[in-house]
């Protein structure tokens, strides 16, 4: 069953990693509107899920892409072990949520344009990428593309799981990969939080101490973005310490996502997606106002 919303725009995150501590360069590229956002918020509180169509677990298929400008690791051409590994990686982030990624297929691409130039703003160059060179033939398969970033310090960017379509899909950056050149943001951490964003997730830090926050209950507000791995955070007081190792973070120690989380995802994964995983023992996260 398929949640029927208005039409909205296409959103991109485009996630960053922040430099010094209290300074980030960058934390999205393009930012859902408060209006856009509630409208989403609200049709998915009063989607109706279907205890019958679950499954208790599921296998997504990854398609991954990888954009070279050359046959050098420098410009592009990540090894297949750095995928293999990076795939490890996403599997163990989500590993006790019924949600098991499959890598079907890896393809690669010397396009120099496409590498040195798409990014989230970039729309019609990233389309045309995307429309030659996309396999997932469902909402539910999802396709990986890696490319350079060159001219800005963005790890990657996701569609939204409502942005569905010929768009549809993550891309990031080549060096965040397992063993890439991106220090401190090469552990595979970029990906595992882009198929957040993927699944319905907003960063933790969104709205700050005032606004909505994250849609998440059980996820503390945080004021802003952080770089590095600052422990004992609580920009929010009252709130608890800062999520720093949540991987909806942009944190360079992110390993973990709450139980609320979970069940967002697993809600808008059915939602949009068509991917139907229960949510036995987790505990629901909050909807709009």
């Amino acid at each position: 069953m398929l949640l029927k919303v208005v039409v909205i725009a296409f959103f991109f995150i485009a996630c960053t990693l922040a430099s010094p501590l209290n300074n980030p360069i960058e934390i999205c590229g393009t930012h859902i509107s408060d209006e856009e956002r509630a409208i989403v918020e609200r049709d998915l509180k009063i989607y109706k899920l279907e205890p019958r169509s679950f499954n208790h677990s599921t296998t997504l298929n990854v398609y991954f892409h990888v954009i070279a400008a050359d046959i050098t690791m420098e410009a592009g051409w990540v090894l297949y072990s750095q995928i293999i590994k990076q795939m490890q990686i996403l599997n163990d982030a989500f590993s006790n949520t019924g949600f098991t990624w499959k890598l079907v297929s890896v393809d690669r691409t010397i396009n120099a344009e496409w590498f040195y130039n798409v990014t989230a703003e970039a729309y019609d160059l990233q389309l045309s990428m995307k429309k030659t060179l996309r396999k997932g033939t469902t909402p539910a398969d999802l396709d990986v593309y890696t490319v350079g970033f060159p001219k800005s310090d963005t790890n990657g960017y996701s569609t939204y799981p409502w942005n569905k379509g010929e768009n549809d899909g993550i891309v990031i950056l080549h060096a965040s990969l397992p063993w890439g050149a991106k220090r401190g943001y090469n552990l595979g951490q970029t990906l595992v939080h882009e198929v957040g964003h993927w699944g319905g997730l907003y960063h933790i830090f969104e709205g700050g101490c005032d606004g909505q926050g994250d849609m998440v209950n059980d996820t503390p507000p945080q004021a802003r973005p952080f770089g590095g791995c600052p422990m004992g955070m609580d920009t929010c007081k009252g709130g608890g310490e800062d999520p720093i190792h949540n991987f909806m973070g942009i944190t360079s120690c992110r390993n973990q996502f709450t139980p609320g989380q979970m069940a967002r995802f697993k809600v808008m994964m059915a939602a949009y997606r068509g991917v139907y995983v229960p949510l036995v023992d987790l505990p629901t996260f909050s909807g709009s106002p």
